[in-house]
């Protein structure tokens, strides 16, 4: 534990000097970048803009250009997000023992009464009976999760956090990765590890639920006939090319957002990545803020002012250079210090923590720009698992955790400050799922019937990438009419929602 603690803590510092050594590189080296870059001819003569790669739901009609002048839909964020900022990397041990602690046990008493589990015991102590645990899957070094190196961390209540070596082979199936946490059945007959033979994981999460009347709003005209679609839009960086800082693939994905003017589109960081090679070679003469406030900012605002009835959200991301939280949950973006900012905007940009969990009409939506997904993919260990897609699997992962990061300790690279790491927590399952990833895009349900959207990148580097365009169609009129007026529905949105990962 002391190894895993100090090597996060070294990689901290590491992130700390590197951004620090790009940004004073960025104000003393000229740049020499050509107005016209290889990459960027390339992608502007591309010749598979617009298609569409992958379609879910395909048998249903994508959603109208709003010619609206005011925004037609309700967003509102849910509670318990990390919407102020905090001193991050000041975590107390002992207040991070805690919380990993209570992780433990919030999660442990919903597989104890969903199991009817009346009592934990500690896997520690030798038994030739088969007695019940609950802990949280380790690894017994720095390297990657095998089945010979996994461990059971136990609570302070039951086996002091002491470390347990399991055995996995008489269990039928499992996926496991670090930081899961699970109940186990199984013996310790000599103490010196504890042989596995049933899994319990926590239950799904509560689906979503609305009012009728409420849903009535948002679904019928004050004539009686369905509203239009919803349209939502999303990306996530890099906006530009390796070659280039003129971010050509942002100004087309703007052009889209501009043809078809969904309610809604989510641009997901990085916006300016710290790992874009012309930023680690010092090849600019901007800092990067003002690099985001000419070349990403100001393009977004006149498309806003072009498109007054569309909302554009703004997520950070621990990769960007834009901002001062490299930690888990990021803060919002603060563009109040940004002086391409157009005062008397009424549609101005929303800015988002990451994660994010948010209501739009009806449907809940969470994101997360960290890719998770990737994470978690490169330590998981699976035999015969229940779900055998493993892309649906690993998204079912954090459904199934109840957090939007719930690898621990985190990805190389990456830290989640434990203190408020209940703004990653997921309480009921989102209808709608972004999940942005180097893993290739893909719309898929998991759960109880939510939708996993990967939206792929924007650029993949040396080529234009993928993003996503979402059509949420409403209830059919009739249900209003048949339907008990005190009922409260569900939202079905795997079954009317039709979601397009298109070629940028």
């Amino acid at each position: 534990m002391a190894s895993t603690h100090y090597r996060h803590s070294q990689c901290k510092a590491i992130l700390l000097i590197r951004r620090l050594h790009t940004v004073l590189t960025l104000r003393h080296v000229e740049s020499d970048v050509p107005s016209s870059s290889p990459q960027t001819a390339k992608f502007e003569a591309r010749t598979n803009k617009g298609a569409v790669e992958e379609c879910y739901n395909e048998n249903l009609g994508s959603f109208p250009p709003s010619r609206a002048t005011t925004s037609a839909c309700e967003i509102v964020l849910l509670e318990a997000q990390q919407e102020a900022g905090y001193r991050y990397m000041f975590e107390k041990l002992m207040q991070k023992a805690a919380a990993l602690d209570h992780r433990i046990e919030e999660i442990g008493s919903v597989v104890a009464e969903t199991h009817q589990l009346l009592e934990w015991c500690n896997p520690n102590f030798p038994s030739q009976e088969e007695v019940v645990t609950v802990g949280r899957i380790c690894c017994d070094s720095d390297a990657r999760l095998n089945d010979a190196s996994v461990l059971l961390e136990t609570k302070f209540s039951i086996g002091g956090g002491i470390r347990t070596r399991l055995r996995l082979e008489a269990l039928p199936s499992f996926a496991l990765f670090p930081g899961q946490i699970v109940g186990l059945q199984g013996t310790n007959r000599t103490g010196d590890y504890f042989m596995a033979t049933k899994l319990y994981l926590p239950p799904p999460l509560p689906v979503p639920k609305m009012p009728l009347a409420q849903l009535r709003d948002y679904h019928i005209t004050a004539s009686g006939d369905s509203k239009k679609p919803l349209g939502i839009m999303v990306a996530a960086g890099p906006y530009t090319l390796d070659d280039s800082l003129n971010f050509e693939p942002l100004l087309a994905l703007l052009d889209a957002v501009e043809r078809s003017r969904p309610d809604l589109a989510i641009f997901m960081g990085p916006f300016l990545d710290r790992q874009h090679p012309l930023t680690l070679r010092g090849q600019a003469d901007r800092f990067p803020d003002e690099l985001f406030a000419d070349q990403i900012l100001a393009p977004i605002m006149d498309t806003l002012a072009r498109c007054p009835a569309t909302r554009i959200a703004l997520v950070p991301s621990t990769d960007d250079l834009i901002t001062e939280y490299m930690s888990l949950p990021q803060a919002p973006l603060d563009l109040s210090t940004l002086t391409s900012a157009k005062v008397g905007m009424t549609n101005t940009p929303l800015c988002w923590p990451n994660p994010v969990q948010f209501r739009i009409n009806e449907v809940h939506v969470a994101l997360a720009s960290t890719d998770v997904l990737m994470h978690i993919s490169q330590e998981e260990i699976a035999q015969s698992p229940n779900v055998s897609d493993r892309l649906a699997r690993l998204a079912g992962h954090l459904l199934e955790q109840r957090s939007l990061y719930p690898l621990y300790p985190p990805a190389l690279g990456e830290h989640v400050d434990t203190e408020h790491a209940s703004a990653l927590s997921l309480y009921q399952q989102p209808d709608l799922m972004i999940l942005p990833s180097q893993l290739r895009h893909f719309c898929k349900t998991i759960g109880s019937g939510a939708l996993c959207i990967n939206p792929g990148r924007l650029s993949r580097k040396q080529a234009g990438g993928t993003f996503a365009r979402i059509t949420v169609h409403p209830f059919a009129s009739e249900l209003f009419y048949t339907t008990e007026a005190s009922s409260r529905l569900t939202h079905k949105i795997s079954e009317r929602t039709k979601v397009e990962i298109v070629r940028v």
